[in-house]
This record gives C-alpha cells, structure tokens and sequence, in this order.
C-alpha cells in the first residue's frame, strides 16, 4: 500500500482545508486563514500568504473565498496575489455551515435555519430566501435544487427557490415580479433593510393552479 508523504511541518494545528485556484487553504486552530501555493508536481511551495486572523470556517466559488468567524462571514476576491475583503454578512447567531455556487452563498446558523444570498454582485450580497429551521441543523450538502441537511436523528431537505426580480415603483410601493419556475405553495415575503431590520407578511404569495372555468352546455 501506498504510504503518505509529508508534505510540510506546519507549525499549527490544521482545523480545515479547502483547494482554490492552484492553492491550499487553510484553517488553524489559532483561527489563522493562510493560503499555500501548490506547484505543479502538486506538493506546498514555501510561499504562503495570510489572509485573516479571525476565521473558523472557509468555503469559496470560482472567483471569492468566503471566510466564516461567530456570526459573521466575510467575502474575499484575491487580485493581485493579494486578497481582499469585498463585504461582509452579519447573522444573529452563531454560524454552523457554508456552501457556495456561482451566485449563490448557503449559510447555516445554530437555530434560525438556511439564509440564501444572491452574490451576483460580491460588492453587495442580497438575501434571496430564508428556510426557517424545524430541527437542529448540522452540515449540508447542494445536490442540484436541493439542499440535504444533517444534525438530528433524520435527513432533512429543502428545495431552492428562484429569485424574485423587484423594483420600486413609489418611496414606499415595491413591485414583486414572481418567476415562472417558483414552484406550488404559499411563502412568506420577508423585506430586510441595510441595517438589518426585518418585517414579515406571512403567507404573502400563493403560486397554485389556474380555477378553470365551467363548460357552457346548450342542447
């Protein structure tokens, strides 16, 4: 059998990792998040970069490298051989997990459930739907539309929603335009403003099949 070669002595103790564009990233114990570059024999240069002292978990997309501490996540985009801080999200609890797609960033916090935000602009990351927790949530996985979470006693799914597009038609009228693939079921409208504040209009929306007219009969 084949045996492990060590590749580097760190001197920290590796709490997670993750590969992103030719480097290794990693997560210490002291909460250090560092980027090693690999060579292309596939083994850790020396050169190494720091990009935040404050982190406990990390997960990244094509293009931006998202970085996890508490109740915050902080969005990075490496230019330049540097990285550098384009945003940050603030929860109210603690953060458990995060998944990341093109335009989309997954987060799950210890009692309020999933938050999904559009990242389309990484300058500016926008909550796209919330699913509200009924168990205690552990790790997640994306399969396609569907969310699978663990952390009690059964496996535990939720669909992904479409975006809804929305614009302002008056200082307090919003207009909703509801996207063709949201699938049947009543939903909640959650409107949260810049500094965090939210209102809820339960039960807003109802996408269910047309009422189909009766048939006029003549004899």
């Amino acid at each position: 059998p084949q045996q492990l070669i060590k590749q580097q002595e760190l001197p920290i103790a590796v709490k997670d990792l993750l590969p992103y564009n030719k480097q290794l990233l990693i997560v210490s114990e002291e909460k250090h998040l560092i980027a090693f570059t690999i060579d292309n024999s596939g083994k850790l240069a020396k050169d190494t970069l720091t990009i935040d002292n404050n982190t406990s978990g990390v997960t990244a997309n094509k293009t931006l490298v998202f970085s996890s501490n508490n109740n915050k996540v902080n969005l990075w985009r490496q230019t330049a051989g540097k990285f550098q801080s384009v945003a940050d999200i603030n929860f109210a609890e603690t953060i458990l997990g995060m998944q990341a797609t093109e335009n989309e960033l997954l987060v799950t916090t210890n009692n309020n459930g999933l938050f999904s935000y559009d990242i389309s602009n990484p300058l500016q990351p926008v909550l796209n739907s919330y699913y509200p927790a009924t168990d205690k949530l552990g790790d997640f996985i994306i399969q396609g539309d569907a969310v699978f979470f663990g952390g009690s006693h059964t496996i535990a799914s939720a669909q992904r929603l479409p975006s809804l597009e929305w614009r302002r038609v008056k200082n307090r009228e919003l207009q909703l335009t509801i996207p063709g693939n949201l699938p049947l079921g009543v939903y909640h409208l959650m409107l949260v403003d810049s500094l965090g504040n939210k209102q809820l209009w339960p039960n807003a929306i109802e996408v269910s099949f047309p009422h189909r007219k009766k048939p006029k009969l003549t004899m």
